[in-house]
């Protein structure tokens, strides 16, 4: 008789999720009216608290769409180089955030091992402000850099409708997380040239130590500030000011207030 081999694991939307990934995000486009669902909007307490997770369906004007903010957030500060980078979407009105990361079941933590054997199904979460950068800066307890981008709204627009049509993709089609070649900075640094061709090459080291990212947006001058790099990172981290915000109605205000003292124009 011959020996019987393991099944294939197949990517699916249909897990255990942990609350943080139990929806797709998907959104429509009519006209200039881009209508999300699943866009995540919790609040965190203290450290260790529990939260209930919430999720909403917002409306965006994208003639109002203003700039791009390029966010990282280390992990330890022992190993700066191992971070995770958002994207955050400011329009007149309000912020729109954007992470591509490991989709996690309950029980589940991440590994960068286990992403890169297909341990992970990839997600595309959409959220308010609140959520994804107060959850990390105060949640958490980690540093975080909110760094405003060289972008024009046309651009802009269309980058965010890739990620939008790549949400869509995966809410029927389904694929896996990879650690090196699939994760929150290979997608962007993807979607980065499907709008400006040649903007990055194939492989970059920040696909594998993501903490470098904020450098190399600053050496190609994306990076919307005029300090030297010894000084940007100081200047533009915002976990004390999203500290002070708290979960207040003004917290993408608060976490901007000094920012545009430091070198930006």
């Amino acid at each position: 008789m011959a020996p019987r081999t393991a099944a294939k694991r197949e990517p699916s939307n249909d897990r255990p999720w942990k609350p943080d990934f139990a929806q797709t995000a998907h959104g429509t486009l009519n006209g200039e009216q881009l209508t999300l669902h699943n866009i995540r909007n919790t609040r965190y307490g203290a450290p260790g608290t529990p939260y209930d997770t919430v999720w909403d369906t917002r409306r965006y004007d994208l003639s109002r769409l203003r700039r791009v903010w390029f966010i990282v957030e280390p992990f330890r500060p022992s190993l700066p180089v191992v971070a995770h980078n958002l994207l955050s979407f400011e329009f007149a009105e309000d912020f729109l955030a954007f992470s591509a990361e490991a989709r996690l079941e309950r029980g589940e933590s991440y590994s960068i091992l286990r992403g890169m054997r297909g341990g992970f199904e990839l997600a595309y979460t959409f959220g308010d402000e609140r959520d994804f950068i107060a959850r990390r800066t105060n949640y958490l307890d980690h540093h975080l850099y909110l760094y405003p981008l060289r972008v024009l709204p046309e651009a802009a627009r269309a980058l965010l409708l890739r990620l939008v049509a790549t949400a869509n993709d995966l809410t029927t089609q389904p694929r896996f997380y990879h650690s090196a070649f699939e994760n929150c900075t290979s997608v962007l640094a993807k979607h980065a040239n499907e709008v400006c061709p040649g903007a990055f090459p194939p492989f970059l080291i920040a696909q594998v130590m993501p903490g470098r990212s904020d450098k190399v947006l600053y050496d190609k001058g994306w990076l919307d500030t005029h300090l030297p790099w010894d000084e940007v990172r100081a200047a533009f981290d915002v976990k004390a000011r999203a500290n002070a915000a708290g979960n207040a109605l003004e917290f993408s205000r608060v976490i901007r207030e000094s920012i545009g003292a430091m070198g930006t124009g």
